[in-house]
């Protein structure tokens, strides 16, 4: 049920500030998802993979506390399965509330969601009307979501991740000196560097 998974959500996110700072040691292991974009299935795959590595069970539950998995944006809009996108990213939220981070995509800020797919979806498929409360309280929810997550060394030293465009990476580093690397949101439109694609990215890899 989307009402009572926003419901609960608002809840789990009171404990959230911006930054999210987390702890990384040896011993951390950081999962990073980028824009889903309602491809509910691909999040399917990842958890199964997750599942069938031992990394969390048929709860959705992460089996090491030094896990995490962040979320950085956008989970909506683009699909017409925005809905079970969001209540998957929602049930792992609740499942392991201080190990599942949720950011704050350009879709989730200021209410951009709405100009989007995402209120087509609410009421064509799920029968919605504009004026229900279940707009007022998804809005609620995505503008609570952190924009930034700081990965904190022993040493002090941070990794910053932005989910946002146009952060003054400057302003925030003058801020906290002790960010060290900065990863901040870029567009898509601009093409860097071609690749054959994930297949040359080994799961545990990353970016």
């Amino acid at each position: 049920d989307l009402e009572k998974s926003i419901s609960q959500t608002l809840l789990d996110l009171k404990k959230f500030k911006d930054p999210v700072v987390i702890p990384v040691t040896a011993k951390s292991r950081i999962i990073v998802i980028g824009d889903v974009h309602g491809t509910y299935h691909s999040m399917l795959r990842i958890c199964g993979e997750l599942v069938r590595r031992g990394m969390m069970d048929d709860s959705l539950k992460l089996k090491d506390p030094n896990t995490h998995m962040i979320f950085m944006g956008n989970i909506i809009d683009r699909s017409a399965h925005s809905s079970e996108s969001l209540m998957l990213v929602f049930a792992l939220l609740h499942q392991n509330p201080d190990q599942v981070i949720y950011m704050r995509g350009s879709h989730e800020n200021k209410g951009n969601w709405l100009n989007y797919d995402f209120p087509r979806e609410l009421k064509d498929r799920l029968g919605y009307q504009e004026s229900d409360p279940i707009f007022y309280q998804l809005n609620r929810v995505l503008e609570r979501l952190p924009s930034r997550v700081h990965l904190r060394q022993n040493d002090g030293e941070i990794l910053c991740l932005n989910s946002l465009y146009g952060l003054d990476y400057m302003a925030q580093t003058k801020e906290n000196p002790s960010i060290a690397i900065f990863i901040n949101a870029q567009s898509r439109s601009r093409v860097y560097q071609t690749t054959r694609g994930f297949d040359m990215l080994p799961f545990e890899s990353g970016l």
